[in-house]
């Protein structure tokens, strides 16, 4: 889900399905939603149809809850809820085995390409 809407409504999987040949992963099967759309290819979805924002984390103004986050192999959601230093969890699944799906990670990890906002 992106801010309350799935990757089916706002048209991810149907913008792969039409522009397979432009994305940097191509599906030779989609057999389902989750091997067809692929990190690298929401980044370019996001790219053309969602406002371009800072990955700078000392601005953290610019961070609001619903933003989404693309790392090199991995996106999250960023949370309404911050650290203590003002600094937003991201909302994700990055394991079977993770205890909580709201995690502080921004701070900690060094793949961070991309932040986006979706407007209407």
């Amino acid at each position: 889900m992106t801010a309350g809407r799935s990757q089916r409504q706002i048209g991810i999987y149907e913008e792969d399905q039409q522009k397979k040949n432009d994305l940097p992963h191509r599906f030779s099967s989609c057999s389902s939603l989750d091997k067809c759309v692929h990190p690298a290819n929401l980044k370019v979805w996001f790219k053309n149809n969602a406002v371009s924002l800072t990955t700078d984390l000392s601005d953290i103004e610019e961070w609001q809850g619903g933003d989404i986050v693309i790392f090199k192999n991995h996106i999250g959601v960023v949370s309404d809820r911050r650290n203590k230093d003002g600094v937003p969890y991201v909302i994700h699944h990055n394991s079977p085995h993770q205890v909580s799906y709201e995690e502080d990670i921004l701070e900690k990890r060094d793949d961070l390409v991309a932040h986006y906002r979706i407007s209407e």
